[in-house]
């Protein structure tokens, strides 16, 4: 493998295989630290895709500081959100780390592990709200302004706009308040709803 500069920006630009050998390299460690404590397949698999976007954030962001190898500082980013997650669900956790090494994170790593929680949230049930909904906020959270929302969508009048964002957007957080991920974050500390304000 090259570098560990070289590998951060192959991973940036989206280097196909300096994933596969980051994923050969790490992910044997991650699944059985997850599946040891009481995780299965996919959720380290999902846990690795998560760490691989908080990376990835990281880097772009050029917020990244490595004082460790990088699969140490994977790892660690793994075995923080497989830790948080068995805690918001109050599950018992085995034999953490036996002889791995670890790294504490900073609390920019920490946010953007919680960032991606949140995204995921966001995501799930901004799927799940009307094709008419989804154009209606894209529109609005690009910062459209009512008028050209109104023009683009057909609607006869802003007022009408208005009164249908608020609709849609009350869906979406109510759906999302009602999702029992969003209790588990809130309890964590980790979750603002007012951020789709």
């Amino acid at each position: 493998m090259h570098k560990e500069k070289d590998i951060l920006n192959l991973i940036v630009k989206g280097d196909t295989n300096t994933i596969n050998q980051l994923y050969q390299k790490c992910f044997p460690a991650i699944r059985q630290l997850i599946v040891n404590n009481s995780g299965l397949l996919e959720d380290a698999e999902d846990v690795f895709q998560e760490a691989l976007v908080v990376l990835y954030r990281k880097i772009k962001s050029n917020t990244l500081v490595l004082n460790c190898a990088l699969s140490t500082y994977i790892y660690s980013i793994c075995r923080n959100m497989w830790l948080d997650r068995l805690r918001r669900q109050s599950r018992t956790v085995g034999v953490i780390d036996g002889n791995r090494e670890i790294v504490d994170l900073n609390d920019d790593t920490v946010e953007k592990m919680y960032q991606n929680d949140r995204y995921r949230l966001y995501q799930k049930h901004f799927k799940r709200v009307g094709e008419g909904c989804k154009k209606l906020l894209t529109l609005f959270f690009e910062g459209k302004s009512m008028k050209l929302i109104t023009k683009t969508l057909g609607f006869g009048s802003e007022q009408y706009t208005r009164k249908r964002k608020f609709l849609c957007k009350e869906k979406l957080v109510n759906n999302i308040k009602g999702d029992p991920l969003y209790n588990e974050l809130k309890q964590g500390n980790t979750l603002e709803i007012t951020a789709i304000n």
